[in-house]
């Protein structure tokens, strides 16, 4: 059985499509996940969606999950409605109002190591397609979507600075898989020449881009998770050695990395440890890190930056609010992260108060209700403003 819920949120709101001229595709039904044909705006083009493993025992979620999707896509008229998230690569850049991180897949996706080419069926069992050399076709949504974020930054007069977020390379090619390259470092290599207009486009619109790689770190449990520690490492090594190909010549300080294990609710149990990723982390172009230690999972792993210092030049954007929970955090306790922060890192010039990821990740999906967004900002804030009294004597 295949499901539809996980890119549900992807169709509905514009979410992250590779356009692909040319394109047709069928897919099998199968354990693996499989490559399928989404609804696209014309004829020639196609957009990649790629279902989750289906497990035993999980076949009567799947099925009403499918329904709920049916129905809702029946009463959206099949339309493709909302913002935000991650962009196209026909076109639609993130809402960067929306913090950090969108689109992280929940447990569920895997896939190999590298994805097989063309016809190979590596994709999935069953899988055919007739697939064709990636381009970005449009920008017109982008250049919406960064209009949009501006003028409504300059109407609230109250931002200094705004950012976007992009996707990376790394996390377009395990989300939606390739059926064409002859490995994953071509398909990446790919990736991070198309996805270079969408990261060009950005910088050059005076925003700070933000690329979001959940692929870093989430999917040494979930894409390689056959692998070794070592062979995760070398892959995690192509991925950052694609990125810093996409954005090369944009001033690393004007780029930050957001780094983490996947925004869902779950145990978790199986994340990589920080420790072993850090040094990868690094090897970014790139002069902030997001990391998100407001989790309870990983609230324990600054004292990887202890052992693994973070290089002078970059700046610790760490999360001290979570993004799965209803919970508002006391601005005391967000206080006291950041400044357990500021401890390892030895510079409170180079920490900057962040949530662990986006809020709103899955359109109709989210984790946390809306008014707890909003509590959960405004204590973040007012944590910031504590530590500051603590750490500079004011306000």
């Amino acid at each position: 059985m295949r499901l539809k819920w996980l890119f549900d949120a992807f169709r509905k709101r514009k979410g992250l499509r590779l356009a692909v001229a040319g394109t047709r595709a069928a897919s099998g039904e199968g354990r693996h996940p499989s490559v399928s044909l989404m609804r696209s705006s014309t004829e020639d083009e196609a957009s990649w969606e790629v279902p989750p493993r289906v497990d035993e025992g999980d076949e009567d979620n799947a099925a009403t999950d499918e329904r709920e999707s049916d129905e809702r896509e029946k009463e959206s008229g099949g339309e493709e409605t909302g913002s935000g998230g991650w962009g196209e690569t026909q076109g639609q850049a993130g809402d960067a109002g929306k913090s950090t991180a969108g689109g992280h897949p929940e447990p569920g996706r895997s896939g190999p190591a590298g994805s097989g080419p063309a016809g190979s069926g590596s994709a999935g069992s069953g899988s055919k397609s007739l697939p064709a050399e990636l381009h970005y076709l449009d920008s017109s949504a982008l250049t919406q979507e960064i209009d949009r974020l501006q003028s409504n930054a300059k109407a609230a007069g109250a931002f200094a600075e705004a950012f976007m977020t992009a996707p990376s390379p790394g996390i377009i090619s395990t989300t939606m898989l390739n059926s064409y390259y002859d490995s994953q470092q071509s398909y990446l290599t790919a990736l991070a020449r198309e996805m270079r207009n969408e990261y060009l486009a950005i910088h050059r619109a005076g925003l700070v881009l933000q690329i979001d790689a959940p692929d870093l770190a989430m999917d040494r449990s979930m894409f390689y998770r056959d692998s070794s520690d070592p062979e995760f490492v070398k892959a995690a090594e192509m991925h950052v050695a694609a990125l810093n190909q996409a954005i090369d010549g944009i001033p690393r300080d004007r780029v930050r990395l957001h780094c983490c294990w996947g925004n869902w609710n779950g145990p978790h149990l199986y994340d990589v440890a920080l420790d072993l990723i850090l040094p990868v982390l690094y090897q970014a172009n790139v002069g902030a890190l997001s990391i998100e230690f407001g989790n309870p999972r990983h609230q324990h792993e600054l004292e990887a930056l202890r052992r693994n210092k973070l290089p002078d030049h970059m700046v610790l954007l760490p999360g001290v609010v979570e993004s799965n929970s209803n919970i508002v955090e006391h601005p005391e306790v967000v206080a006291r992260r950041l400044e357990e922060a500021v401890s390892v890192v030895g510079d409170r010039e180079r920490v900057i108060a962040s949530a662990d990821c986006g809020f709103g990740t899955f359109t109709n999906r989210e984790y946390v209700i809306e008014p707890v967004v909003w509590l959960k900002l405004k204590a973040l804030r007012q944590g910031a403003d504590i530590a500051s009294t603590h750490l500079w004597g004011r306000g």
